[in-house]
């Protein structure tokens, strides 16, 4: 999801791809996709289904570029990776080199993903934060509504939560106490 003025890895690059998982998500549950799902041949006359699709295009399209930035910024096969799509690069960059994969110049195989290999892990990468999101989003929503009801509770949580974080001289406001 390519749009001008925003830059491949910045916070509003980020932001961007929420509203349109939200949508899918909403989509998913409407009564529309319920009708298709049942009824195939109903995609054809309801909206909702192309729609569905075009978005989830986009969130491909999000962690397609997400892939290139992190593709270009990888620099050795040497460090430490720091997530799933690092691997999972180096990975294959090691199977290229290795021959698991025919090139014409096996002496010279390219050092980019073609474009297979870089699908899966857009699909793969969108599977698990969605999933994530999902999981880490109902958890905090669950957590909140339980200490909306239960007062004791919070004023417990809040307790501790003054005993772990110490203002004093030589801490800052925010720092965790070890």
């Amino acid at each position: 999801m390519r749009r001008p003025g925003i830059e491949p890895g910045s916070l509003a690059w980020e932001a961007s791809i929420l509203p349109l998982n939200h949508r899918r998500r909403d989509m998913v549950a409407s009564v529309q996709m319920l009708m298709v799902d049942n009824y195939p041949w109903m995609r054809f006359f309801l909206p909702t289904y192309y729609r569905y699709y075009k978005n989830g295009f986009a969130l491909q399209r999000f962690f397609l570029d997400h892939i290139d930035v992190h593709e270009y910024n990888l620099s050795s096969d040497d460090e430490e990776s720091t997530d799933f799509i690092d691997a999972y690069i180096k990975e294959m960059r090691r199977r290229i080199a290795y021959g698991y994969y025919k090139y014409p110049d096996r002496r010279n195989p390219p050092h980019y993903l073609s474009f297979e290999p870089k699908i899966s892990l857009a699909l793969n990468a969108g599977d698990l934060w969605t999933g994530g999101m999902e999981t880490t989003v109902t958890t905090l929503r669950w957590a909140i509504i339980y200490l909306l009801h239960h007062p004791e509770v919070q004023d417990q949580l809040f307790k501790e939560i003054d005993t772990v974080l110490v203002t004093s001289y030589d801490r800052g406001p925010f720092e965790i106490k070890y």
